[in-house]
C-alpha cells in the first residue's frame, strides 16, 4: 500500500502524507473548484465577447446612419463645403420638390437667396392651403357667422390680403404692390368681424386680391438680399419687439400669420357643417 498520494497535508495539519481517501477527497474538491473557475472564466469571456460584438454593432449602425445623413445633406446642398464648425451656408442652394399651381409658382424657381427660398416655401404652402379651404365654400356663405365671436372666411382672407403690400414695401419691392379694390378699414388688426352688412367685398374679389398680392411676394422673396433681411423692422410697438428685423417680420407674415388665420377658416368650416377641406 502506497503511503503518499499527493502533496496535501493531512487533516491534523502536519506534513505527513495524507491517507488514500483524504487525498481523493482533496483532489476531487480541487479539481471541481478548478473546473468551476474555468467555467466561470469561459462564461465571462463569452459575455465580454458578446458585449464587444454588441458595441461594434451599435457603432456600425451609428456610422451607417451618419453616412446616410451626410449623403442626404450632400444631395440637398451639393455646393456646400465642409468646415471645422460644420457646413458653410454661403454656398448652399436649396431645392423644392413641391408642385405649386401656376398662379403661385415664382419665376425664379429655386435659385436666389437661401433665406428667401425658405420663406417662399412656407408662403407657397400657405397659399395652396388657402385655396383648398376656400374653393368649396359657397360664395353666399363666405360671411356667415355661426357665433358672434367667430372670424368668417371673408374677414380672414381680406385681413391676410392687405399685408402682402406691407411685405413688398419692407423688402424694397414697392414697385410690385397690387392695387386692392377695397380699403383695409374692415380688415386691419383690431377691426371687428361681423356678419355681412354690405361692408365686405365678394368672395371672388377677396380671393383674387389675396392670390395676386401674395403671388408677387412669392416671386420677389428669392431675390431679396441678406442685407435687406437683416435690416431693422420699420414697424413699431409690440410687432417690432417680437420681430426686430425685416427678415423676422417677413418670415412671420409669410408663415405663422398665414396659418393662424387659415386655421380659423378651417375651424369655421367645421362649425358650419362643411367639414375638413381634405
Amino acid at each position: 500500500m502506497r503511503t503518499k498520494h499527493c502533496a496535501h497535508v493531512n487533516s491534523l495539519g502536519d506534513d505527513e502524507p495524507c491517507s488514500q481517501k483524504l487525498c481523493d477527497a482533496h483532489c476531487f474538491a480541487n479539481n471541481l473548484s478548478q473546473a468551476h473557475r474555468s467555467t466561470e472564466v469561459a462564461s465571462q469571456f463569452r459575455r465580454n465577447a458578446g458585449f464587444t460584438d454588441e458595441i461594434k454593432g451599435i457603432r456600425t449602425t451609428r456610422l451607417a446612419a451618419r453616412v446616410t445623413r451626410r449623403g442626404a445633406f450632400t444631395r440637398r446642398f451639393p455646393t456646400a463645403t465642409r468646415t471645422r464648425d460644420g457646413y458653410t451656408r454661403a454656398t448652399m442652394t436649396t431645392t423644392n420638390t413641391a408642385s405649386p399651381t401656376s398662379s403661385t409658382k415664382p419665376s425664379s424657381g429655386s435659385t436666389g437667396n437661401p433665406m428667401g427660398n425658405i420663406m417662399a416655401s412656407s408662403l407657397r404652402l400657405s397659399m395652396r392651403y388657402a385655396d383648398d379651404l376656400t374653393k368649396t365654400i359657397p360664395a353666399e356663405r363666405f360671411c356667415e357667422q355661426p357665433t358672434a365671436d367667430t372670424n368668417h372666411p371673408a374677414f380672414c382672407i381680406g385681413h391676410l390680403a392687405i399685408y402682402a403690400n406691407s411685405v413688398l414695401e419692407m423688402i424694397g419691392r414697392a414697385d410690385l404692390k397690387v392695387a386692392l379694390p377695397f380699403t383695409d378699414e374692415h380688415f386691419k388688426n383690431g377691426a371687428p368681424c361681423v356678419a355681412q352688412d354690405g361692408r365686405y367685398p365678394s368672395k371672388a374679389v377677396l380671393c383674387e386680391a389675396f392670390t395676386a398680392g401674395w403671388g408677387k411676394v412669392l416671386t420677389a422673396l428669392p431675390t431679396v438680399s441678406d442685407e435687406v433681411f437683416s435690416g431693422e423692422n420699420p414697424a413699431g410697438g409690440g410687432f417690432k419687439t417680437s420681430f426686430p428685423t425685416i427678415g423676422d417680420a417677413v418670415n412671420f407674415l409669410c408663415g405663422g400669420h398665414q396659418m393662424m388665420h387659415l386655421g380659423q377658416v378651417s375651424g369655421w368650416r367645421r362649425a358650419t357643417g362643411l367639414g375638413s377641406a381634405h
